[in-house]
């Protein structure tokens, strides 16, 4: 018997993240679930991470991500005004991430979140 107003707001799992060591393990992890068929809904460099959104049969959200990071820099980051501006990120494609790996980018510079304008939760891919 649920308790508590009908449509009233609950708590749960938003979604599970598996964090990669490189851009190579997480672009091969890419591919290896390309080959079956399975594609990301959302690729987006947040700043702190570069992430790759999945959802799962059952409609759970999986994300595999790399830190792009250390913590002092993270912190420094979510404090400044890129981050308040746009605190979501920019999406990239995978198709470009993986070029760039292969063109010998460094992976510094591949983790580098672009400048962006303000953006809202109405632009984030469900």
């Amino acid at each position: 018997m649920p308790i508590g107003p009908k449509n009233a707001a609950t708590s749960g799992l938003e979604h599970i993240s598996f964090t990669f060591n490189t851009l190579e393990e997480l672009a091969m992890s890419y591919l290896q679930r390309q080959k079956h068929g399975i594609k990301p809904f959302w690729c987006v460099n947040h700043g702190p991470t570069t992430s790759v959104y999945y959802h799962d049969p059952d409609g759970n959200t999986l994300e595999t991500q790399v830190d792009n990071f250390d913590n002092e820099e993270a912190e420094a980051f979510m404090l400044s005004e890129a981050y308040e501006i746009n605190p979501l990120g920019v999406d990239f494609t995978m198709k470009d991430l993986i070029a760039r790996l292969q063109a010998g980018e460094d992976d510094r510079s591949i983790k580098q979140r672009p400048a962006s304008g303000p953006r809202g939760l109405e632009t984030v891919p469900l």
